[in-house]
C-alpha cells in the first residue's frame, strides 16, 4: 500500500484506489476493458459524452497487489484482497 501512496501524482493515486476498489468489490472477475470503462464513469456526468482514454496497465499502477491473467484483472492472492477490504465492506482510503 505504501507504493500507491508514493505514486507521482494525486490523479495516479486516485486511479489506483479506484482500480483496487473495482477489483475488490466486483462479484466477477473484470477484464482490462471493463476496468477501463468503469474508470471512465464520472459522478454527475448525465450527458454520457464519449471519452477516449489510453489503455491502462493495472500492474504498472498497482504494483504487486494486482495481476492480469488471460486479460482478467485480479488480486495476486486472497490475502491481498483481505488487506485492502476491511470487514465493513468499504475500501480504505490508503
Amino acid at each position: 500500500m505504501n507504493r500507491i501512496d508514493t505514486l507521482d501524482t494525486p490523479a495516479m493515486r486516485n486511479k489506483a484506489r479506484k482500480l483496487i476498489g473495482w477489483v475488490g468489490s466486483s462479484s466477477k472477475p473484470l477484464t482490462i476493458q471493463e476496468i477501463e470503462q468503469a474508470l471512465n464513469v464520472r459522478m454527475g456526468d448525465f450527458e454520457g459524452d464519449v471519452r477516449v482514454i489510453a489503455r491502462i496497465n493495472p500492474v504498472l499502477i498497482c504494483g504487486p497487489i494486482l495481476e492480469v491473467v488471460d486479460d482478467y484483472v485480479q488480486f495476486v492472492h486472497f490475502t491481498a484482497k483481505q488487506e485492502v477490504s476491511p470487514k465493513t465492506g468499504t475500501i480504505p482510503k490508503f
